[in-house]
């Protein structure tokens, strides 16, 4: 009765949204790391589909064969030329055994390149649980759910750096 009803507001906007499939068998989902974030969008390929829905979209659009990964609208090896960052991007599909059965389309914005296929990484993992979501758990279980909480430390005033304290001098 005397509570203004904003913490019922802060606790929905706390809330996990559900991530579901659009008409097409598309998920969008979002990774973070530090400064980075990855908007994810995967749809399955041909492969992966049951025979009923290959019907289906043959009627409504042509179906993909291909397994790609764009990252801003170029190839994952265009985009990130050292292999230990295209080798994190694959994990989450590597771990889950589904390599080769996702077309992966994703922007991704700040931080740098480590950053950013961490980034990639963890979105393509929630992406993988909302079209199956028996792989939860190996996915948790390999730590790919989880967002990685580390940013840079702020830089404090009366000192250099965040902890790195000027020279000191006596003379």
């Amino acid at each position: 009765m005397f509570q203004s009803g904003k913490s019922e507001l802060r606790a929905e906007a706390r809330r996990k949204r559900e991530v579901t499939l659009d008409a097409l068998g598309r998920s969008y989902t979002v990774g973070r790391r530090k400064t980075s974030s990855a908007r994810v969008w995967m749809i399955p390929t041909v492969h992966k589909q049951s025979e009923d829905a290959v019907a289906e979209a043959q009627t409504e659009a042509p179906p993909v064969t291909t397994s790609t990964i764009l990252v801003n609208n170029l190839p994952l090896s265009e985009f990130f030329p050292l292999p230990i960052d295209r080798e994190r991007i694959t994990r989450p599909l590597k771990v889950a055994g589904v390599l080769g059965a996702y077309n992966i389309f994703t922007l991704v914005r700040g931080g740098g390149t480590t950053g950013q296929s961490d980034a990639i990484a963890h979105g393509i993992a929630k992406g993988l649980v909302v079209h199956e979501p028996q792989l939860d758990q190996i996915l948790r279980k390999a730590q790919l759910l989880r967002r990685d909480p580390r940013m840079v430390e702020r830089k404090k005033p009366g000192r250099a750096k965040a902890r790195k304290g000027y020279t000191w001098v006596k003379r």
